[in-house]
């Protein structure tokens, strides 16, 4: 029973967490070249005393030139694309990386549920709960919350309070214990 817990643990962090296996395999390999071409550059200054020459010049224009100088559009392009992709991979790093999914564990299974599918489940509870037609209740799943939104009858109230605990309920049967915020429309419809 040990060794199924382990499996369903594993199994239900890979399917709830993206992987940031290709972030980094591309940050890698963008080090290794960047390292590569220093590592050639440093080699050839060591070799050719003309290389080295060129480089000292170019290292004193490039310090040499001010901000008023005009830079080349190629220039621009590399750096702006260069920092786009460093923001980007920054974010995969930094980010959550969760998906929409929720994972439990039963005694014999390990049951992954979409968050749609838990919002749609939730929300044909509470509108059988609380008397409305399907249409007129709308749920979303975020991380810890359930946000469940009602619009009523003209001239029929509705109570919060059954909405909440239906939709408590239908949540943790199917294994995520959420806190509910409802929320009637101040208006109703008339049918």
């Amino acid at each position: 029973m040990i060794a199924e817990d382990a499996v369903y643990r594993r199994v239900i962090r890979r399917e709830t967490h993206a992987s940031r296996s290709v972030p980094a395999v591309i940050s890698a390999l963008a080090a290794a070249m960047l390292a590569a071409a220093a590592l050639a550059v440093v080699l050839l200054a060591m070799v050719d005393a003309a290389f080295r020459a060129q480089l000292a010049e170019a290292a004193i224009t490039i310090g040499a030139a001010s901000p008023s100088q005009e830079t080349t559009p190629v220039v621009l392009a590399a750096g702006a694309t260069a920092a786009i992709a460093g923001a980007v991979l920054i974010a995969l790093a930094v980010l959550p990386g969760r998906r929409a999914r929720r994972g439990t564990r039963g005694e014999r299974i390990a049951l992954l549920v979409d968050d749609s599918v838990l919002a749609d489940a939730v929300a044909d509870a509470v509108a059988a709960a609380a008397r409305l037609p399907r249409p007129r209740v709308s749920v979303t799943a975020a991380r810890r919350k359930l946000h469940v939104w009602l619009t009523p009858t003209s001239g029929v109230d509705v109570d919060p309070g059954v909405a909440a605990e239906a939709a408590r309920a239908t949540a943790a049967r199917l294994g995520a214990e959420l806190n509910v915020a409802v929320a009637v429309a101040d208006r109703g419809r008339v049918e």
